[in-house]
Parts: structure tokens; C-alpha cells; sequence
């Protein structure tokens, strides 16, 4: 019968293998279990991250999505719109005056003795070259060099100054001018006491300040 005789040589191999096979599965776990906790860690960081993330995410789309405070309500604007704007006040104009003044000719038709007042008719008195044409226009002729224009009927009233100076022709003598007085003129113009005044004789009136200052008779040849 035969034996299987195992050398030193031989015997140190396979010790050799043995020791390596012995701690093997102790490496082995080991290495498992690093491979566990590091992917442990690395799930715990990518977790925390994660959440993190999630959670600064979710605060931004938070503060997105929260709606907005409602805007406080405006107290009305104390400035007027467009439609609000008061309109200026239009300014009346100046109204024309009834003369300026100067001398003008006219037809005393009424008096008022207080407070002293004319009412008369506004005319032309026309003489020479200008009074030959106004006749040739209203197919007339100029009487003695001279013509009368009245073509517009309005009648005019302007007061009278205190101390109006008042001159005229007496029906008894003829031609110059005499002085009168306002009182005489009354009478005469409204007919209430018998004078030696023309009342229907034509008048030349001095207006200052919108008011006579002086009446003077035109003689009429």
C-alpha cells in the first residue's frame, strides 16, 4: 500500500493557502461594511443636500407663489382732473362808451333838468366838397354849402356836468352866440316855458369822460 508523503515544500504551499483562505472573508466583510458606511454618508449628504435644496426651492416658490399683499387704497388726488378744472371766469369787456370824447353834432330830443341828462340824435354837419358828395349820394343837394347827414335814427342819452357852459342863438337877434344857461335849455327843449331858444336848432356838444361839459347852437344860414 502506498503512502502520499508531503514534503516541507509542499507543506509551506498549502499553509500558505490556508492562511490566505482564513483571512479572506474577514477582508471581505471589512471591505463590505467601508462600502456600506461610505455610501451611507453619501446618501446622508446627498439627503441633507437635497433637502436643503428642496427646502430653499421650496421657500422660493413660496415666496412666489403667496399672493401679493393688497395695494393700499389711495386717498383721492386733491388735484382737480381735467374734467374737475374750474373755468376761469370770463372777463366782460369794457362796454364802448356812448361818445368819446370830443365835439360832436347832434339834435337835443328830451332833457332831464336833475340829475341833468340829454337825450339826443346823433348827425353829420358837412360843409364844401364833403357835403356836396354825401347830397349827390342821397340824390340831394347841398343848401348853402352845407349838409346834413342823419341817416341813423338811434337816439343816445349822456349826463350833464354841473357847470356845463351853454351858448346860443336868440330867435330875436341874429347870428352870434350869447351865452345861456342849463335851466333856459330845459325849458325850452321839453317846451315847458316860453324862451327865445331854437329848441329844434342843431347843437354841438363837448363829451369829456362820457359826459357834456358844453352846448353850443350851429347857426344855419
Amino acid at each position: 500500500m502506498s503512502h502520499l508523503v508531503r514534503t516541507d515544500d509542499q507543506e509551506g504551499s498549502m499553509a500558505s493557502r490556508n492562511g490566505h483562505g482564513a483571512h479572506e472573508p474577514a477582508r471581505r466583510g471589512r471591505s463590505r461594511l467601508t462600502a456600506l458606511v461610505a455610501g451611507a454618508l453619501v446618501l446622508l449628504a446627498l439627503a441633507f443636500g437635497g433637502g436643503y435644496l428642496l427646502a430653499d426651492g421650496d421657500g422660493d416658490e413660496g415666496a412666489v407663489a403667496s399672493p401679493s399683499p393688497p395695494a393700499a387704497s389711495l386717498s383721492p388726488s386733491l388735484e382737480p382732473t381735467s374734467d374737475q378744472v374750474t373755468p376761469t371766469p370770463s372777463v366782460s369787456p369794457t362796454p364802448e362808451p356812448v361818445l368819446v370824447d370830443g365835439r360832436h353834432f347832434v339834435f337835443a330830443r328830451s332833457v332831464k333838468a336833475s340829475p341833468p341828462s340829454l337825450r339826443f340824435d346823433l348827425a353829420e354837419f358837412l360843409t364844401d366838397e364833403a357835403a356836396q358828395e354825401a347830397a349827390d349820394e342821397h340824390d340831394d343837394e347841398a343848401v348853402n354849402g352845407y349838409y346834413i347827414v342823419n341817416d341813423n335814427p338811434r337816439l343816445r342819452t349822456l349826463p350833464v356836468a354841473g357847470d356845463v357852459r351853454m351858448r346860443y342863438i336868440p330867435i330875436s337877434a341874429c347870428c352870434d352866440l350869447v351865452d345861456g344857461t342849463w335851466e333856459q335849455f330845459v325849458e325850452a327843449v321839453n317846451a315847458t316855458a316860453q324862451t327865445d331858444l331854437d329848441a329844434s336848432a342843431p347843437w354841438w356838444i363837448t363829451v369829456r369822460d362820457e359826459q357834456i361839459v358844453r352846448l353850443e347852437q350851429q347857426y344855419l344860414p
